[in-house]
């Protein structure tokens, strides 16, 4: 097994099975909601005398919220047609598997975020498919959550060393939002001019270096994580919105490594029992961060600030 950045890895070699997240979802979600904001507003400013007994400002409000939807779709369709948006390759003699997000392709390219697996290093691989009980944000009860997933088991000398890539991807940062944290830190506690203008220069910098990463539609880091590793050394990749299907995925596996029958999982997140941290640090670790943190909340009686900050601590001392 090897690890590589975008900016290192070699060209595949012979023909390769590319999986990547779907953009179809994406353009259809924008186009229905861009559609409706678009209506709302000619139905509220052109035909002025409608008769629909509501106050004005409520189509109004209506026609914003689901138009910043439909900025939100436009986002993920941007995303998804750039060419970082892969999770796999599939090639004659290994698997090449990006654990970034295609969402937070603005960050450095110099991360080791592709590993690289033989055939030979892969006991068997499977899909597993998983039923989630979650307690809805809005107090309305559980909510049920179906995932599917395709699962590598590996038999690598190197799987320590990708559990704790893994665990790295997860705990970045953006190298300018440390930045902005650092020179806000340095007004609040008065520091010298010098030491100001010093990461002000930094952050000028690091905004030419990756221009991507200074946008300020980019600077955060989005909770996707679409790559993780299980105890039992499985490599579980999310196989939601991913084309081609894991079915193709699964006859192209047989001709090198056995198949296992398919899995069916349930979790439930409600209940009350067993180890809560653990259980939470599970929910995050599935990239589920805000139920996380509404499960920390819930359950220590945490401020926002608090169960955000107990979540973040779980997820850095993980392993």
């Amino acid at each position: 097994m090897k690890l590589y950045s975008i900016k290192n890895c070699p060209a595949s070699e012979g023909e390769n099975i590319v999986c990547r997240v779907s953009s179809v979802g994406s353009f259809i979600g924008f186009v229905i909601t861009a559609s409706l904001s678009l209506g709302l507003f000619v139905f509220d400013f052109v035909w002025v005398d409608h008769t629909i007994d509501a106050p004005t400002f409520v189509v109004t409000y209506c026609a914003i919220v689901i138009g910043l939807l439909s900025l939100l779709f436009l986002f993920h369709l941007r995303k998804s047609r750039r060419p970082s948006n892969w999770l796999m390759q599939l090639g004659d003699h290994q698997v090449r598997v990006k654990y970034r997000s295609y969402l937070n392709d603005h960050l450095p390219e110099e991360d080791l975020i592709i590993a690289e697996i033989p055939s030979s290093e892969i006991a068997w691989a499977r899909k597993t498919k998983e039923k989630v009980v979650v307690m809805s944000s809005t107090d309305e009860g559980p909510v049920n959550q179906v995932f599917t997933y395709l699962d590598l088991k590996l038999n690598s000398p190197e799987t320590e060393t990708l559990r704790q890539a893994l665990l790295d991807e997860r705990n970045r940062r953006p190298p300018i939002e440390k930045l902005n944290h650092d020179l806000f830190e340095a007004r609040k506690r008065k520091a010298p001019d010098s030491e100001i203008e010093l990461i002000k220069t930094e952050i000028k910098r690091e905004g030419q270096l990756h221009p991507r990463s200074g946008s300020r539609f980019s600077t955060g880091i989005h909770h996707h994580y679409p790559v993780r590793m299980l105890d039992d050394a499985i490599l579980r990749l999310d196989w939601s919105f991913i084309r081609p299907r894991i079915s193709k995925i699964l006859q192209a596996f047989e001709k090198r490594i056995p198949i296992e029958p398919i899995a069916q999982l349930s979790e439930d997140f409600t209940e009350t029992t067993g180890n809560m941290e653990d259980r939470i640090l599970d929910l995050a670790a599935r990239g589920n961060k805000l139920d996380a943190i509404a499960l920390a909340r819930k359950h220590y009686d945490y401020s926002l600030a608090e169960a955000k900050a107990f979540v973040e601590s779980l997820l850095k001392n993980e392993g």
